[in-house]
């Protein structure tokens, strides 16, 4: 426990810019939006230390499954991830050369199963059925009691 607070404590220290963190759904997508000032000349993109892409010399790198399912915008520096998995929680880290100085923006993001509804819906049909059922036998012992007064 006292090494994964030395190395969270370190990583604050020594990273730059501020962490920002967001809770996700499985399946959906993502763009992580770094905050620059000015254009970008080259960008690189990491997760948990590892590249996920780099824009160097107008091309393109992508490393491991993220170019099937990545995309940069090299205008903004922005990176979109489509298709999230648990596998894909941690911390994302932008390093963008502007004007030949690098910017850097960090997220951490945590990627949870979406909830189950069904139980809800269910409820909500077995309630109304339900509903029905005693409104019916209501009108019938009315009518029954008009026919057949004790």
């Amino acid at each position: 426990m006292a090494n994964l607070v030395l190395k969270t404590t370190l990583f604050m220290l020594f990273s730059v810019g501020p962490v920002f963190g967001v809770e996700l759904y499985a399946e959906t997508d993502h763009t992580f939006q770094p905050k620059l000032t000015g254009k970008p000349q080259n960008i690189l993109w990491k997760f948990k230390g590892n590249k996920v892409v780099e824009y160097e010399n107008n091309h393109f790198y992508w490393y491991k499954d993220y170019k099937s399912r990545g995309q940069l915008d090299i205008q903004s520096g922005e990176l979109t991830l489509k298709n999230l998995t648990k596998d894909d929680s941690g911390v994302y880290q932008s390093e963008i050369q502007v004007d030949g100085k690098l910017q850097y923006s960090n997220y951490d993001i945590t990627v949870i199963e979406k909830p189950d509804h069904t139980g809800a819906v269910i409820g909500g049909v077995v309630g109304g059925i339900i509903l029905v059922i005693l409104t019916g036998l209501a009108v019938a012992y009315i009518k029954c009691k008009e026919k057949f007064p004790i």
